[in-house]
């Protein structure tokens, strides 16, 4: 036991157990080390910081200068978007792609086939049959596919047979495409949130998130933070394009046509609404950041625990925090909030902006991204300390990212 005894109500640093003479209240405080580099303790954290590109949008006679945040290792970047429709429906090489955004509408009418969705009962209807929730639909010459969660439905024109299928329990039917006239599916584990690629009567993993996967010239496409084309026989990816939609129309070495939810790789926001779009690439000559360059940094986060979560964020010193800026896109022309109120759209509780860090807070959550904005304000080269995520009350659950030199032009 030390003898030590506590004098101007200072802190001792206690060498070993220590004895409490008097009767009161006692604060204890305990720091921990945390080396500057990745360290996983139950908290895994990457943090990546993504440079800010103008790019030209045109929507029907509208203008409008964009945001498209992409790292600056980038090989190519925006330069133009063009708007081309709004539709919840794509026609290409004698198949039809249907996805629901709950309108009642004709999707399909032609001799005595209809198609067609009713947004008060939410139900699809092939002629008199009908499917409840229905999350897409794929048609062709031959056949009509329908998901649904965890189900498949197949209807034969020709016969107008019916079948359902149904995949593993706990997963559920994100997507499809059509590969030599069969789907393949895009399936994600409910427990674990893993997706798997359905084909070939096989499941493979996919090591990331994807939102969508599509066919395009015999070829899988697969829709994650970016475009990527996977090879089933390697079982490896190549990155394309860093955008994400729904399906591919066209694509060339500086050009891609997109339909669906089109987004960059460091947005939040998509760049307009669902529909047609073709985006033009140009070569990345400025593959670094310079002084007044607008950054976003975004940091994900996994946890082994949820609860009481606290991730922090060291600012270097060349920075200012834009604390309301607002990604610009084809229907916000403002990059700011002026207005006195703004909603709580965020998954996590709380975020405090102070003087050399910004803190995150969460509870009930395993996984997601914290995201901020700042400006670059004089060139030189910086060293970004690591972020660090820690639980409140579980000492020995923590992690860090790895650290970054910031080299500003």
């Amino acid at each position: 036991m030390s003898n030590l005894k506590y004098e101007n109500n200072d802190f001792i640093i206690a060498q070993n157990d220590i004895f409490l003479y008097n009767q009161g209240l006692y604060e204890i405080n305990t720091q921990n080390l945390l080396e500057p580099s990745t360290t996983e303790n139950g908290i895994i954290l990457n943090k990546i910081l993504y440079k800010k590109n103008n790019v030209q949008a045109e929507k029907e006679e509208n203008r409008y200068i964009i945001d498209a945040f992409l790292e600056i290792d980038e090989s190519q970047i925006p330069s133009n978007i063009y708007f081309k429709s709004e539709t919840n429906i794509l026609e290409r090489d004698n198949e039809l792609t249907w996805y629901n955004v709950y309108q009642t509408q004709i999707i399909y009418q032609e001799n005595n086939l209809q198609i067609k969705y009713d947004n008060r009962t939410n139900r699809l209807y092939i002629n008199e049959l009908f499917v409840e929730n229905p999350r897409m639909l794929i048609k062709n010459s031959k056949f009509i596919y329908i998901i649904k969660d965890e189900r498949l439905f197949e209807y034969e024109i020709c016969t107008n047979n019916f079948k359902e299928y149904t995949i593993l329990n706990n997963s559920r039917i994100k997507s499809m495409a059509l590969l030599n006239n069969k789907p393949i599916l895009l399936v994600e584990n409910i427990n674990t949130n893993k997706d798997y690629l359905y084909i070939e009567d096989k499941y493979e993993s996919l090591s990331m998130n994807v939102q969508d996967i599509d066919v395009y010239q015999n070829n899988i496409i697969l829709f994650s933070d970016r475009m990527y084309l996977w090879d089933n026989s390697s079982k490896t990816t190549k990155s394309l394009f860093p955008i994400s939609g729904n399906k591919l129309i066209n694509m060339s070495q500086s050009s891609v046509e997109i339909f669906g939810n089109v987004k960059f790789k460091g947005n939040s926001k998509y760049v307009g609404p669902l529909g047609l779009y073709k985006i033009d690439f140009i070569s990345n000559n400025e593959k670094y950041f310079k002084e007044g360059d607008v950054v976003k940094v975004v940091i994900s986060m996994q946890s082994d625990i949820p609860q009481f979560l606290v991730t922090e964020d060291y600012l270097p010193g060349n920075v200012q925090i834009l604390e309301n800026y607002s990604e610009k896109n084809m229907s916000q022309s403002s990059k700011f909030y002026y207005s006195w109120y703004s909603p709580w759209n965020y998954w996590y509780s709380a975020r405090e902006i102070r003087k050399d860090k910004i803190a995150f807070f969460s509870s009930g959550y395993k996984n997601g991204q914290y995201s901020y904005y700042m400006r670059l304000l004089n060139s030189g080269e910086y060293n970004v300390l690591p972020a660090v995520s820690f639980t409140m009350y579980w000492q020995e659950t923590y992690g860090t990212s790895e650290s970054i030199v910031l080299d500003v032009k």
